[in-house]
């Protein structure tokens, strides 16, 4: 019972007692934390890598090779937060990272409007699993009619320089039948990047298997 109350009762952040929380986050280290997010409410953004714009008919001056787009700046508490979520078993900081990813997939829906988010895996089980369930809980949230599902279209695999990407033949095959790709974006998710050389890699891969578009999606980049 003690135990139980001290689970509800404290922050798993900033380890002090609250009596309001944002997704199992004390309000006090929302609000510091939305002090890093960027506008993820534009109204109209560069159709290549999502950046906010002042009205639809701007022209934005970016090089990507693909819709990407970063939601927060890796500093302060955000920086505290991302690195706990990755490396504690606490799967409360899973349940709000999904949150403040949802603005962006909200914004995926409006130009797309059906997504297909895929993790990219990073060699550890458990993060992986944590992160894959707060994406699930997040797609449902989103819509309710299925616009929004998620799939584990990669896997990761070491080599001799260090690791690598390659698609998941089983999965992508069994997607292939269930949605009409050609209909859907592909929004690869990272919550933290620390080389935009991998999510390159990673996006190549899944536009040579599938067809439409891809996007990619990353709270913050080291």
């Amino acid at each position: 019972m003690i135990g139980t109350l001290w689970a509800q009762s404290y922050c798993p952040l900033c380890t002090r007692y609250a009596f309001e929380y944002h997704e199992n986050i004390c309000l006090e280290c929302h609000k510091s934390i939305s002090r890093y997010i960027i506008d993820t409410y534009a109204d109209h953004r560069c159709p290549e890598c999502f950046a906010p714009m002042l009205h639809a008919g701007s022209v934005c001056l970016c090089e990507s090779r693909f819709p990407f787009y970063q939601i927060a700046y890796h500093r302060g508490l955000l920086r505290t937060l991302l690195h706990r979520y990755v490396l504690s078993k606490d799967t409360r900081f899973s349940l709000y990272v999904a949150m403040l990813c949802k603005p962006a997939f909200d914004v995926c829906l409006k130009k797309y409007c059906s997504i297909t988010v895929v993790p990219l895996p990073s060699g550890n089980k458990f993060k992986d699993r944590k992160e894959f369930t707060a994406l699930n809980g997040l797609a449902l949230r989103s819509k309710t009619d299925k616009s929004v599902i998620v799939a584990n279209l990669l896997c990761r695999i070491r080599n001799r320089r260090g690791f690598s990407y390659k698609l998941n033949a089983k999965k992508c095959v069994t997607y292939a039948h269930t949605c009409d790709s050609s209909t859907r974006c592909l929004v690869l998710f990272d919550a933290t990047a620390t080389s935009y050389k991998n999510i390159t890699k990673a996006v190549e891969l899944l536009k040579n298997r599938f067809s439409g578009t891809v996007a990619a999606i990353c709270l913050a980049m080291d």
